[in-house]
């Protein structure tokens, strides 16, 4: 046989052999993110984290271990989540949590590893248990307050013409007493004041 092609056949073979063996390499650059669309969840529901393997190519696997505090709970009722993933299955892997019934924090502490190089730690994860508790106050002017789980509750504020001052829906005749001494003291327009007079002899 011709030593060329001999040669090309070898250098062939040898291309192939060096593409396979590096697109099955865990090379120990990947990492792992794992991640909550819920940061603050109800009692007693649930919510979904998930993992996701980043910079992976050709053949890979990993394995993840998992250890939730203050209440919540994988699936099967355990505190602690393993689990393997592998390039057959995709990038991304989903597991549902579950929340106790009482307001809290619950903390995601753990790791990952991919094949048999170093073992590397997810940062960790906080989810704010909290059940929203909104009541308007006294005060009818104030359109928002904090809800005690990190947002805020919101309601229509009916103002009848800026004289109504304790946002009611009514000027009241203490509030168009002020919004009189407001005009003759030069405060405010007669445009301004006849509103309020309007307001105030339409109850």
């Amino acid at each position: 046989m011709d030593k060329k092609i001999i040669l090309k056949c070898g250098i062939f073979l040898l291309v192939i052999l060096s593409v396979n063996l590096i697109s099955a390499n865990i090379t120990g650059s990947e990492t792992m993110t794992r991640g909550s669309s819920n940061i603050t969840i109800l009692p007693n529901s649930n919510f979904t984290l998930t993992y996701t393997a980043v910079g992976t190519s050709g053949t890979w696997g990993a394995t993840i271990q998992d250890i939730i505090s203050g209440g919540c709970l994988f699936p099967s009722g355990k505190n602690q989540y393993k689990s393997v993933m592998l390039s057959d299955d995709g990038t991304t892997k989903s597991v549902i949590v579950s929340a106790p019934n009482i307001n809290g924090t619950c903390i995601i502490i753990g790791d990952y590893q991919f094949g048999n190089k170093s073992i590397k730690n997810f940062n960790n994860l906080n989810i704010n248990v909290c059940a929203p508790s909104c009541i308007k106050p006294i005060d009818s002017c104030i359109a928002s307050t904090f809800n005690g789980c990190g947002g805020n509750c919101t309601w229509n504020v009916t103002k009848n013409t800026q004289s109504d001052t304790s946002c009611d829906g009514v000027v009241s005749r203490t509030e168009l007493g002020v919004w009189i001494n407001n005009w003759i003291a030069g405060n405010l327009t007669r445009e301004n004041l006849g509103a309020a007079i309007q307001a105030w002899a339409n109850g």
